[in-house]
């Protein structure tokens, strides 16, 4: 079983890959492990180079609702959805308020 992170086209009732980006760990002996969010990051940079002009926009779940995914998602100029469960993402009151 390999774990991998997709780059689908979605047109109409449509769904293509674009992209793929593997998620593992060459080895057992690493300091740190591969994530979804390290694959993104890779797999970001291989859409950007491919599909230069393209509109895109990155619907995520609550794990790409992070300031380091918005930011990519700004310096190459795309859209974003982040979507989550009620609860799933830790705001503290005093962020509200501001």
């Amino acid at each position: 079983m390999h774990h991998v992170l997709e780059a689908k086209l979605v047109v109409g009732d449509m769904v293509f890959s674009i992209a793929s980006e593997f998620i593992e760990n060459e080895s057992e002996n690493v300091s740190k492990q591969d994530c979804e969010l390290k694959a993104f990051d890779r797999l970001a940079k291989k859409i950007k180079k491919i599909f230069k002009r393209l509109p895109i926009c990155i619907l995520g779940d609550s794990l790409y609702a992070c300031e380091t995914v918005f930011n990519l998602c700004r310096a190459h100029k795309w859209t974003y959805i982040c979507r989550f469960k009620e609860g799933e993402l830790k705001v503290s009151r005093r962020s509200l308020r501001q």
